[in-house]
């Protein structure tokens, strides 16, 4: 092959390949056609936003109690167990008590007896008593007058010496003997007719409450042998074994209010006082939610953290229930009020100068559909949507995500509402 047919061969095939270029671009679309389609989002301006804070607290039982006898003595059983849930006023542990029932028994024979002898103070004396101390008076009585009638005698024939000294004094003395023991009968038979002394009633009746004091006080002793649950909970600790000697206030059993529980939280000194106790809480626990309220605000400060200590009562909602020692966070949520914008956090891009950006889609009718860029700053987030404010409009398209894929100044395609 010669040259000049090479060249020819060349021509032609490079005619061929401008000609079928040629009609390539005379079928392309027009450009409207490859404009990139771009999820939105509508800025839509907000006078005021909800700020969230989580601040951690500690859950505790609203009571936790250590258990001890208030005697010393022997213990003879424990009823419960560790981790066991008794009632309120349940029996759980006890002391030996029958030195107590022995001194029980004694006391109850001395009250019985000074009650009867109070009881026949009070009935006061028996007729019979009466009339058989009657008769002794009038005995005695005879004997004074005939004891008398002997001494006179005897008297007389001393004066005429027939008699001696000896007699005279032997019946004097028979004489006052016999008037003393008539005097004695006459004093009780007074005392019988007049009836039992107040005095005596009051010295006996208080004998009688005196040993019912006793036995009260027994009572009481064996009542400290026993001791019963103060409250509904479960029995967190077992600390002493049966058989053991143990002392006035040694603790036996730790109990705890497992069902009624509280959280104590931190906060700052003004979140503290706006709390209103009649709102209920937002808690979070193990993703779970719980709801509380204020039950006290502690008056000081903490001197290391400068917070101050709130108590929540837990309310648990459903199965969700924490327990003592668990961590809990408070949700707080605070109207600021700050004329901004709500955005997903996919529509920003890190900016320069600490600020952000967003792509914006132009509603200028002289360029439509055309990206550009606005500024913005952030002021809140909560997860997956940013509060921001700059030169965004109220109505305006922000590119939702896949900014990554346009650039300012380009035209996107039919633009299509984010569903969020």
């Amino acid at each position: 092959m010669t040259n000049r047919h090479f060249s020819a061969i060349i021509v032609a095939t490079c005619s061929a390949a401008i000609s079928g270029c040629s009609n390539t671009e005379s079928s392309a679309p027009p450009p409207e056609a490859r404009k990139l389609p771009v999820e939105v989002v509508t800025a839509k301006v907000m006078e005021s936003y909800a700020e969230t804070r989580s601040y951690s607290g500690t859950v505790e039982a609203r009571q936790t109690s250590g258990l001890a006898f208030q005697r010393v003595g022997r213990l003879v059983e424990i009823l419960v167990d560790e981790g066991d849930t008794v009632q309120e006023g349940q029996l759980l542990a006890r002391l030996d008590i029958r030195e107590l029932n022995q001194q029980k028994n004694q006391l109850g024979a001395s009250r019985a007896a000074a009650q009867a002898r109070l009881d026949e103070l009070t009935a006061g004396p028996r007729k019979e008593t009466i009339a058989a101390t009657t008769s002794s008076l009038a005995d005695l009585d005879s004997q004074v007058t005939l004891a008398n009638t002997t001494y006179k005698r005897i008297a007389s024939l001393r004066k005429r010496g027939a008699s001696t000294q000896q007699q005279v004094d032997d019946a004097r003395s028979a004489l006052d003997s016999v008037k003393a023991r008539r005097n004695t009968v006459a004093k009780q038979l007074e005392e019988l007719e007049t009836g039992t002394r107040v005095e005596q009633l009051t010295a006996q009746a208080a004998a009688v409450s005196q040993i019912e004091a006793q036995l009260e006080a027994l009572v009481v002793r064996t009542e400290d042998s026993h001791i019963k649950a103060p409250f509904s909970g479960t029995i967190a600790g077992r600390h002493i074994d049966t058989g053991t000697t143990v002392e006035a206030g040694q603790r036996i059993l730790t109990i705890m209010e497992a069902t009624r529980l509280e959280a104590r939280v931190g906060l700052p000194t003004d979140v503290a006082r706006s709390l209103d106790a009649t709102e209920a809480y937002s808690f979070l626990w193990r993703n779970n939610s719980v709801s509380g309220r204020v039950k006290a605000v502690m008056p000081q400060v903490d001197p290391t953290t400068r917070n101050q200590i709130v108590v929540f009562e837990i309310e648990p909602t459903g199965d969700a229930m924490p327990v003592p020692g668990d961590i809990i966070r408070l949700e707080l949520s605070t109207v600021i009020r700050s004329r901004g914008f709500w955005l997903p956090l996919t529509s920003l891009t890190k900016g320069t100068r600490g600020l952000w950006s967003a792509f914006v889609v132009s509603k200028d009718p002289d360029a439509p559909d055309t990206i550009r860029s606005a500024a913005l700053e952030v002021i809140y987030t909560d997860g997956d949507r940013a509060y921001v404010r700059g030169t965004l409009e109220d109505g305006d398209q922000v590119v939702a995500s896949g900014s990554h894929r346009v650039v300012p100044g380009q035209q996107v395609g039919p633009v299509a509402e984010a569903s969020r």
